[in-house]
């Protein structure tokens, strides 16, 4: 059985001298929400899983255009647990994350967490799966 996955393809176009390029990057989840930062800088996508794993988990991921990387998210900000976000700035976003409730984590009272991705995005781990090419025409 084949599963379900997103896929992100990137094209750098480098005018009509120089070959246009491409990186493709596999995701092993659905996308739900996908928006471009204000600034054109960052392109921030929360996910689901296809086999109805986790449905209270929107996996978060941001491509960076300066160095054509596809981060993870939650790690530095925490679980987001709605697959809706908005940007509150030019490369801000608001997000919703589990809360901190007792001993564990509190999922049913979210709280929303504002990631400035020119800070942040260094310390989000980086996806494997890149896979980059030359377009032909």
């Amino acid at each position: 059985m084949e599963r379900d996955t997103g896929r992100l393809l990137v094209v750098k176009h480098k005018g009509s001298r120089n070959k246009d390029t491409y990186v493709r990057y596999n995701i092993p989840r659905l996308i739900a929400h996908i928006e471009w930062s204000p600034d054109s800088r960052f392109l921030v996508m929360t996910t689901v899983s296809a086999g109805g794993h986790s449905p209270w988990h929107f996996k978060a991921y941001v491509y960076g255009v300066e160095d054509g990387s596809l981060r993870y998210m939650d790690d530095v900000i925490g679980l987001v647990v709605a697959a809706d976000f908005e940007f509150v700035g030019p490369h801000t976003a608001a997000m919703k994350i589990a809360g901190e409730g007792g001993p564990g984590v509190d999922f049913e009272n979210p709280k929303l967490m504002t990631v400035d991705l020119t800070k942040q995005i260094a310390q989000m781990p980086q996806e494997a799966g890149k896979d980059e090419g030359i377009l032909k025409k």
